[in-house]
């Protein structure tokens, strides 16, 4: 189930934002009718024996460490899960620890790396993954061991992409089988943005990295690896590839790019171009920064719908942006007080951005309210 296949991610390094903070975000595009609210999950101590659920209906479930930590979260409301017959979906996360997690922008993989490992029915999903890695991790690299162990021991029944930060790092992780992934570190000095697309390629780039341990085996035994510059395999052209490639997608990218970088990524829209994962920003981003590239509807460019009129331009602005949420992590806070939300319960071309810490205890009603599943 690819459940939010239009979500628009960014990322901004501590070094280029303009407090020094870390920034990272997503907008979740599925159905703005699918209503979410705040939460506060507080800390367990030392109760053994509770699960949490791995697949969307709760038929796989997994056992979940004795002491779990206090967390806020944007899940679906009870109407909405009901109706939608998905799982509740923690969206974003942050802990008492300063870890922070979203998950996830949907991406795509190509037809012989799912043939070789196919997505698993009952495997890890974006609705369960956040919560099930947040409540148990104090850093941010601990979050990706997590995920990936779920991955591990499960298998995913999604192509994803995550991003799990603290204090001190940022990982982003592709997740493209039902066994395979890649996570890197991403680098404090640049930036990133991207649609429901891959765009890592060579794990050279960075700094360090993770691999699931068949990542490159299980393409060269079925003949699908595309070797890169130095003989290294190239994981997008491996993995996914232009041929997955679509303007739905890809031109959200650009636009990001073309935001962030302008005096390097000027020219017009190009299907074929490979726009970088990790790039400099032309000058320091600030949070409202990130507000206007969730924001934005390919603003004074040609594919603008408003101003073409055109109904085939897949915006990031959209009204059926049911939620969308922007993370600073703080590195010079204490670290229960170091991360803040700012969300926005609705498509955020209408709404607020509204400041959310994790070191708050209770959200207040009109934002923490949930709807029965009987209404």
């Amino acid at each position: 189930m690819q459940a939010c296949a239009a979500c628009t991610a960014v990322y901004v390094g501590s070094d280029v934002s303009s407090d020094g903070s870390i920034i990272f975000a997503r907008s979740n595009d599925f159905q703005d009718v699918w209503a979410n609210h705040i939460i506060v999950t507080p800390r367990v101590d030392n109760v053994s024996g509770r699960l949490m659920p791995v697949c969307n209906d709760g038929t796989v479930k997994t056992e979940i460490p004795a002491t779990t930590y206090k967390y806020t979260a944007t899940p679906f409301m009870n109407s909405t899960a009901a109706h939608s017959g998905t799982g509740r979906d923690a969206t974003t996360c942050t802990n008492e620890y300063g870890v922070a997690m979203t998950m996830s922008v949907s991406a795509f993989s190509n037809n012989d790396s799912l043939e070789a490992d196919p997505l698993i029915k009952n495997g890890l999903s974006e609705f369960t993954a956040v919560d099930l890695v947040v409540c148990q991790s104090k850093t941010a690299r601990e979050g990706v061991d997590v995920l990936l162990g779920l991955i591990d021991k499960y298998g995913s029944s999604e192509s994803n992409i995550a991003i799990i930060a603290d204090q001190n790092e940022v990982w982003y992780v592709e997740m493209y089988t039902g066994h395979q992934y890649a996570a890197v570190k991403l680098p404090k000095d640049k930036v990133s943005v991207f649609g429901n697309e891959y765009s890592l390629e060579y794990l050279s780039d960075y700094e360090d990295s993770i691999t699931s341990k068949d990542l490159i085996s299980l393409a060269e035994q079925n003949n699908f690896a595309v070797d890169g510059k130095n003989g290294e395999i190239n994981l997008f052209e491996t993995y996914s590839g232009k041929q997955m490639t679509t303007e739905y997608s890809h031109m959200r990218t650009w636009m990001g790019h073309k935001f962030l970088a302008p005096s390097k990524f000027h020219t017009d829209y190009n299907h074929n171009s490979m726009y970088p994962l990790c790039f400099t920003p032309d000058e320091k981003v600030s949070v409202p920064d990130v507000c206007q590239i969730l924001r934005d509807r390919y603003d004074e460019t040609k594919y603008s719908p408003d101003e073409t009129g055109r109904i085939d331009m897949r915006v990031v602005g959209s009204d059926t942006t049911l939620s969308a949420h922007v993370i600073q992590v703080f590195p010079d806070l204490p670290a229960e007080m170091s991360c803040v939300s700012w969300i926005s319960s609705g498509p955020p071309l209408y709404g607020v951005f509204v400041p959310v810490s994790n070191d708050c205890i209770n959200i207040s009603e009109p934002y923490s309210a949930n709807q029965p599943s009987e209404d």
